[in-house]
């Protein structure tokens, strides 16, 4: 009995075993080939949000392309405080080349009417100063740090990627995010298992305005909960002065305790809401995207799009 159970263990670690080998063997391609993709465009301008993606481009092509790349922040009222204090620290710590733009998306009529296709007139923003920048710089491409599971969802900002010629190096690769959290790691990128970040524009329904105050209030809320010791959260706007706290489903528990119950309540009204409310279910990446239709021409277009 003992030497069967002995010799299942030892032949589930020899499964696990090759199959870590093979997931290295896997990344150290992709890897190679990011390397080749980015030899190859001469000179680069990454769209550097802070987020893990952006982060992971930013180093590569840093590594790959030298001074011929330069990472750009582009500082609007969506880009959460964390993402911008990551976007400093990871250039830093790697050396490379990175400027910061201020672009205040909330100017543009409709970003501020907060469509369903919002992302788009963001991302059109973006890229239109990013293009321009570029080539004042004399930078040959531009990119973004899209991976392949970005075709999973409703993702708008595609278009306005194809109609500036935006560079998608990592679904070029055939990166999707697990491949970018495992290739993060083996370079030491210190935020190779941070959440999702979407911006804070994604924190309010469709068709409910978006301004700078707004924005800084949901970033403020966020940035506190998170301090109480939350993984990650997303602070929802609802009607009536109401934020909807969504932190991970394991981590319900710690919101309920008194004591930081009443502290998440103090954080929403001193960030000027009425009322904060705990969503049982958890945090939902993407959550606002729930709504949109499946059979989406826009979002069929994206996931048929040559890789």
């Amino acid at each position: 009995m003992v030497a069967t159970e002995l010799s299942k263990l030892v032949e589930i670690s020899q499964t696990k075993n090759r199959e870590s080998k093979t997931g290295m063997t896997t990344i150290q391609k992709k890897l190679q080939a990011l390397e080749k993709n980015l030899r190859k465009m001469k000179s680069l301008m990454v769209a550097y949000s802070g987020g893990l993606d952006s982060a992971f481009l930013a180093v590569m092509a840093a590594k790959t392309l030298g001074e011929k790349m330069l990472a750009v922040t582009v500082l609007s009222p969506a880009l959460a405080r964390r993402d911008r204090e990551d976007a400093r620290k990871i250039a830093k710590t790697f050396g490379f080349r990175h400027e910061t733009v201020s672009l205040d998306t909330t100017r543009d009529k409709h970003f501020a009417a907060n469509p369903a296709n919002r992302c788009y007139y963001c991302k059109a923003a973006v890229f239109a100063r990013l293009q321009k920048m570029a080539r004042t710089r004399g930078f040959k491409e531009t990119a973004d740090g899209t991976n392949l599971d970005d075709l999973k969802d409703y993702r708008p900002g595609l278009k306005a990627g194809r109609e500036h010629g935006i560079r998608h190096p990592l679904r070029e690769c055939g990166f999707t995010k697990k491949n970018v959290r495992l290739a993060a790691r083996r370079i030491g990128l210190s935020i190779a298992d941070k959440p999702a970040s979407p911006c804070l524009a994604s924190r309010f329904p469709y068709g409910t305005p978006i301004t700078p105050a707004r924005l800084k209030a949901v970033d403020a809320l966020e940035t506190k909960i998170r301090a109480l010791g939350f993984s990650d959260c997303r602070a929802r706007v609802e009607s009536r002065g109401i934020a909807r706290i969504e932190v991970p489903e394991n981590e319900l528990k710690l919101a309920l305790k008194p004591l930081i119950r009443k502290s998440i309540l103090l954080a929403a009204h001193k960030t000027g809401f009425s009322y904060a409310v705990l969503d049982l279910a958890g945090l939902r990446s993407g959550n606002l995207n729930r709504t949109m239709n499946k059979n989406s021409p826009q979002r069929h277009r994206d996931r048929r799009e040559k890789l």
